[in-house]
């Protein structure tokens, strides 16, 4: 079965948090996503204290994609914040960051921390070095530009999901392929193609049924 990992756009409306992940744990979410932006990379800005207080209000695994220039700033806080059940925590950069470094990986990983790379549409998957595709625990494909509203959410990336496919069995590597924004038209090309791990969009996850609907769904 895929895996479905709900996502939420880390603002501070902690009441909101607190219910949305009662909803997903009780429709059987693998993980939540949770899309954490500095006002910079995209508009939104969001409170930080939710990058630790997260496993307050849950058990469910968590990925935190960090949608920041500078994410140096934000894993020296995470690495003091987080200090038990790392292993349960994937925290996912942005290629495209400016404060992007690949020595970064290095460091979320040897913090105990699970590590993706997050690429946007127009990022070709080639600009990852294999060295780097190695290391990495998870590569998220966006279908959409972040941070941008009114976009129509396009299965055309799903040919990256296919040469990620063929270039983890080339090289030997064991990252998971995660698909951001995806809706019930899409998955099914996203499905076929091998995609691992399936973030829902927002229309879907307003009806947190859906979730056992996406697990049926075999890759």
């Amino acid at each position: 079965m895929v895996k479905v990992a709900p996502s939420f756009l880390g603002i501070k409306e902690y009441n909101k948090l607190r219910s949305f992940l009662q909803k997903i744990e009780r429709y059987q979410a693998d993980r939540v996503h949770v899309d954490f932006s500095d006002g910079v990379f995209i508009p939104e800005k969001s409170e930080p204290d939710l990058l630790w207080k997260m496993s307050l209000y849950t058990r469910l695994r968590q990925e935190l994609h960090l949608m920041v220039e500078y994410p140096l700033e934000f894993l020296d806080l995470i690495n003091r914040k987080i200090t038990i059940n790392r292993r349960d925590v994937w925290i996912v950069l942005h290629l495209e960051a400016k404060g992007y470094y690949e020595c970064l990986i290095d460091f979320i990983k040897l913090s105990g921390f699970a590590c993706g790379l997050a690429i946007k549409p127009e990022t070709p998957f080639t600009d990852i070095s294999i060295e780097t595709l190695k290391k990495l625990d998870l590569i998220t494909v966006m279908t959409v530009v972040p941070g941008t509203n009114g976009q129509t959410v396009s299965d055309e990336q799903s040919s990256k999901v296919s040469d990620l496919v063929k270039l983890r069995q080339q090289h030997g590597c064991h990252f998971e392929i995660e698909v951001e924004n995806v809706n019930d038209r899409t998955v099914y090309s996203f499905v076929d193609a091998g995609a691992d791990v399936l973030v829902p969009s927002k229309h879907i996850q307003e009806n947190p049924s859906h979730i056992r609907w996406f697990h049926s769904l075999k890759v």
